[in-house]
């Protein structure tokens, strides 16, 4: 059996949206659905196929090493079987246009070669890879329903390839459905058990062991944001108020002790927030005249995130979350079930709302020091006002560093930072935001290490703004004048390097993302309706439609195939059989075959010559060979799919024992 026409293409371009990888599954599924509407191929021996197959090693061995260069984090597995369809594509786009649909086994690498192999097994690609790319996209999908709704798809075309017609379509699309709702509701349940546990276990083992940092792994180290910098998914949307312009930054979480790399939160102690008169309102700070408003939409994974909000946001409303929590350098956390929040935030970024300094908010780490000391003393930031001092080392960044995501080596005696302030003079903004975090407070400015994400992003096609994992940002809060106030040394210029490395496919990536937002919220609404089970009952009538185009599409094709074998111009039906390249064999022999002469008779005839059939073996195989080969010619009927394939590799083994 085959898969449905078109069903492969689907599962690569589904592949490629979940990785992002759009630049090489478009091309990818074009060529192997353009097999189906070119009638040339080639004619592929084992050896052949082994060669394909040392091409997919020489690809492994690449993608190995591009990984192990880029990433050697634990995201590297599944950053690896993302990459497997690429891998292994030249083996199917070989098979795509060999005249078989089949492989042999032993073209594989994890088969020995042997000489004179007699045995041939063969293998249709396509299930294989079918699966491959299915591992490939789950490998890269954020456990979002659109995956659990492409797979359903795509394996529906797939098992109805396969159906038996002693079945219904009738019974099929219930009993599928049937179990579509049931891993539904399955995985929903295991899920909400999964957070529920997860979320105890922490509340049990805090007891016991207090960390330095809250309990959400409020620590960071440089070179974390930069990790994530490339990736062009949406992970906010943010739309302000009419007549009104959204923050510049938004902050996710802030940190005031920085040891060897890391910043952390010291003593961050966590405190309930008492929800308004409304149940999806919360008050975290008292209330300022001067509020600006705007909707945040986000995704929650795991049951818990971190919000990201703007300066001195007081009020949230419109937030059906279990439980906020908010700590004393404005870090907010939310527990909630649901998978989507539409939030809205109310904010005065003229003030400030986190605690007054604390010691920690004035250290450096002794390795820091004597970079940080140099630097001072070039810059003569001793005698110069707190806003001197923000106005020189702003330019000191600006005019003598360069924003790079490709970082230099450190030497053997320097710190990563050290190495920045003093060597390379080269980083992203974690290394310019934790050095003038340091520099300021070597002049007794505190200072604190913020991280969120920059927007900017106007997204014409939404009409709001949109924020990106690339967008993640960091930056220095500093105490002046008695408040907090955001202070970013960045070059402003890495917006406009970041967005030019943007994607090309990056506006398809945006519609889908959009179509898929708009899908969620649709959602949501049925299940605050307590209607979500009901959901399935859409899916019917659209099953139904494919099913029907599924069986309607294959007798299409089934038919425009036979009418292309029977018509096509200056090709005669049997004129691709192998048993030509045997004529051909014999021939450089001096075994030639008169005009007028049957091939059953040339064959009687090469027998019976003790010269000739001497040097050759297994004369008496070609007799098959010769029956199925006037069947393929001759037939009305044609031959089948197997047949076709026997008849192939039967003279491929031929031609390979008498080579």
């Amino acid at each position: 059996m085959k898969l449905p026409p078109f069903l492969l293409g689907a599962t690569i371009l589904f592949w490629g949206w979940q990785t992002g990888f759009w630049i090489i599954a478009i091309p990818l599924a074009i060529i192997y659905e353009g097999s189906s509407y070119i009638n040339w191929r080639w004619v592929f021996t084992t050896a052949n196929f082994r060669t394909f197959s040392h091409l997919c090693t020489v690809l492994l061995v690449g993608v190995l090493i591009y990984l192990f260069i880029s990433d050697r984090s634990l995201k590297l597995v599944f950053s690896f079987f993302q990459w497997l369809p690429v891998i292994c594509s030249p083996l199917l786009i070989a098979q795509a246009y060999s005249t078989s649909d089949r492989v042999d086994l032993h073209a594989l690498l994890f088969f020995k070669e042997q000489a004179n192999q007699q045995q041939f097994f063969a293998l249709d690609l396509t299930y294989p890879y079918f699966a491959i790319c299915i591992l490939a996209a789950s490998a890269a999908n954020v456990r979002e329903l659109s995956f659990y709704l492409g797979i359903v798809i795509l394996i529906t075309f797939a098992l109805n390839s396969i159906r038996s017609p002693r079945y219904s379509a009738w019974l099929f699309l219930i009993l599928l459905l049937l179990a579509t709702a049931l891993g539904t509701v399955g995985h929903i349940g295991l899920h909400r058990l999964q957070i529920a546990m997860s979320q105890n276990t922490a509340r049990f083992l805090y007891g016991y062991y207090r960390p330095k940092t809250d309990p959400n792994q409020v620590s960071t180290a440089i070179g974390d944001i930069g990790s994530v910098k490339q990736s062009n998914k949406i992970v906010l949307r943010v739309k302000p108020a009419p007549g009104q312009i959204p923050p510049q930054l938004l902050r996710r979480a802030t940190y005031n002790r920085y040891t060897s790399g890391f910043w952390g939160a010291a003593k961050a102690e966590f405190k309930p927030v008492k929800p308004g008169k409304d149940v999806n309102t919360w008050q975290l700070q008292a209330k300022s005249a001067q509020a600006k408003k705007l909707t945040i939409s986000e995704n929650i994974e795991d049951g818990q995130s971190l919000l990201k909000l703007p300066d001195y946001s007081f009020g949230l409303a419109q937030l059906p979350v279990e439980k906020i929590e908010q700590n004393q350098y404005g870090t907010v956390q939310i527990f909630s079930n649901q998978s989507l929040l539409s939030y809205q935030v109310q904010y005065d970024p003229d003030l400030s709302g986190d605690s007054p300094p604390t010691p920690e908010d004035l250290q450096i780490t002794d390795a820091e020091k004597p970079a940080i000391n140099q630097i001072i003393t070039e810059l003569n930031l001793v005698n110069q006002s707190p806003q001197e001092v923000l106005n020189t080392v702003n330019q000191f960044f600006n005019l003598e560093f360069d924003y790079s995501l490709e970082l230099a080596r450190q030497r053997h005696n320097k710190t990563p930072l050290s190495a920045f302030l003093l060597s390379h003079r080269s980083g992203h903004c974690e290394y310019f935001a934790t050095a003038t975090a340091l520099l300021l407070r070597g002049v007794g400015i505190p200072t604190r290490y913020a991280v969120g994400y920059s927007v900017h992003e106007l997204s014409s096609l939404e009409q709001q703004y949109i924020v990106r994992s690339r967008h993640a940002h960091a930056w220095t809060q500093v105490y002046i004048n008695g408040e907090w106030q955001a202070f970013d040394t960045t070059p402003s210029a890495w917006r406009a390097m970041e967005d030019n490395a943007a994607s090309n496919w990056q506006y398809l990536q945006d519609l889908g993302s959009l179509i898929w937002f708009k899908f969620s919220q649709i959602l949501v609404i049925f299940q605050s309706a307590g209607k979500l089970k009901y959901i399935w009952i859409l899916a019917l009538p659209i099953a139904l439609v494919l099913s029907r185009f599924i069986n309607q599409g294959q007798k299409r094709h089934l038919t425009i195939q036979r009418i292309n074998q029977k018509n096509s111009v200056g090709i005669s039906i049997g004129a691709d059989s192998e048993i030509y390249l045997i004529e051909q064999r014999l021939n450089k022999l001096g075994i030639k075959r008169d005009r007028a002469e049957t091939w059953q008779d040339w064959i009687l005839r090469v027998k019976n010559n003790p010269d000739t059939s001497d040097n050759l073996d297994n004369l008496d195989n070609l007799d098959s060979i010769i029956r199925l080969h006037y069947r393929y010619c001759f037939d009305p009927e044609g031959i089948s799919t197997k047949e076709r394939e026997e008849l192939h590799y039967a003279c491929q083994i031929w031609l390979e024992q008498n080579q």
